[in-house]
C-alpha cells in the first residue's frame, strides 16, 4: 500500500501556531502529513480516528495526541457532524533550552518519551485543557509578555502531563492488559486475515471466554467488532492513497465479498466506500489558513473555557 505523505507548512507569526478550532462538518485530512514543529492536539468532542506513524488510534473527546516533529499523521473525524480541538504547534529549538531550565529535561527529551495517543482521565484532561486553552488565549489577544507567558505554560503542560504520565509508566501493566494490546498489535498486523476470537485465543493461548471478557473490559467492544473497525480503518487509507477499485480493496482485505465489505464499511464508517472517498477528497483542510483560524480561536475562547480557567 502506497500512501501519500506531505510536508505541511506550519504558518505562524511567531515560534507558535494556536488554535481552539470548531468544525461543523465530518472532516478528515487527505493526505497523512509531518511537519518541523512539536504539536500538542486535544480533541474536546467529536469521534474518529487518529493515524499516527502507521498505526490507528481513535479520537474522541480526553484524546491527547502527543506528536514528534517529522512523524506522519492524519486526524479522520468523518464520523462525525462536528468536532471541537485544541491543536498548539511550536518550535521545539526555540522551547528546548527553556524547558531545560524550568524543568530539567528539553523538549526533544519529552517528545522523544511521551510520543504517541493517550486517553486522559477527567482530572488530568480537565488540567490540560485548561492550561492549552490558556496558552490560545495568550497567542490570540497578545497582550504584553504573551511570549514569555505562553513559554511558561508551556513548561507547564510538559509537567502536568510528565507527572501523570510517569506514575503511569512506573505502574507495570497486568497480564490482562499486554493480553488485550497484543491481540490489538496483532489485529492491527494482519488486516487481510479473516481473524476469529477462536483465531486469536489459540495464538494467545488462552480461552475464548477469557479473551472475550478481558477484550470487552479493556476495550468496551467485541474482538469481531474491533477485527471490523480496524479492516475498516486499513480501507480508508486505501481509499485516500490508492485509485484501486473497491472490489479489489475488499480483496486486498480479506472479503470474498465486495457487498459483505461494504456493509461493515458502512456500519463502522456511516457511509459506503465510494461515498467516503468522494467525501474526504471535497472536505479535505489540510491548510494553514492563519488569519481565518485565529478569528475562530478568539470566538470559540468566548464560549469554551475550563471552571478553572
Amino acid at each position: 500500500m502506497v500512501i501519500v505523505m506531505i510536508k505541511a507548512k506550519v504558518v505562524r507569526d511567531t515560534f507558535i501556531r494556536t488554535e481552539l478550532n470548531y468544525i461543523d462538518h465530518p472532516q478528515a485530512q487527505l493526505n497523512m502529513h509531518y511537519h518541523d514543529e512539536c504539536e500538542f492536539m486535544l480533541i474536546l468532542d467529536g469521534q474518529g480516528d487518529f493515524i499516527y506513524d502507521g498505526k490507528h488510534y481513535p479520537a474522541k473527546a480526553g484524546s491527547l495526541f502527543i506528536i514528534k516533529p517529522e512523524v506522519p499523521h492524519r486526524l479522520d473525524m468523518i464520523k462525525s457532524n462536528n468536532h471541537i480541538r485544541i491543536v498548539i504547534e511550536f518550535d521545539g529549538q526555540y522551547m528546548d533550552k527553556k524547558t531545560k531550565a524550568m524543568t530539567n529535561y528539553g523538549t526533544f527529551d519529552f517528545f522523544d518519551k511521551y510520543h504517541g495517543v493517550y486517553q486522559l482521565p477527567t482530572s488530568l484532561y480537565q488540567k490540560v485543557q485548561s492550561v492549552m486553552t490558556q496558552i490560545v488565549n495568550e497567542q490570540v489577544n497578545k497582550q504584553t509578555g504573551y511570549l514569555d507567558m505562553i513559554a511558561c505554560k508551556l513548561c507547564e503542560l510538559f509537567l502536568v502531563i510528565h507527572r501523570d504520565l510517569k506514575l503511569r509508566k512506573n505502574d507495570a501493566a497486568s497480564s490482562p492488559q499486554r493480553i488485550v494490546q497484543g491481540v490489538i498489535n496483532y489485529i492491527e498486523d494482519h488486516p487481510s486475515e479473516n481473524l476469529s476470537l477462536a483465531d486469536l485465543s489459540k495464538q494467545f493461548f488462552v480461552s475464548r471466554e477469557y479473551l472475550s471478557r478481558i477484550f470487552k473490559t479493556y476495550q468496551q467492544t467485541t474482538v469481531q467488532n474491533y477485527v471490523n473497525l480496524s479492516k475498516s480503518r486499513t480501507a480508508k487509507e486505501l481509499l485516500n492513497a490508492t485509485t484501486d477499485s473497491i472490489a479489489h480493496i475488499a480483496k486486498q482485505l480479506g472479503y470474498q465479498s465486495t457487498s459483505y465489505f461494504s456493509t461493515v464499511f458502512k456500519n463502522q464508517t456511516g457511509m459506503s466506500p465510494s461515498q467516503y472517498r468522494t467525501y474526504v477528497k471535497m472536505t479535505d483542510q489540510l491548510e494553514n489558513d492563519y488569519n481565518n483560524r485565529n478569528l475562530k480561536s478568539k470566538r470559540l475562547l468566548e464560549k469554551i473555557r475550563p471552571k478553572d480557567y
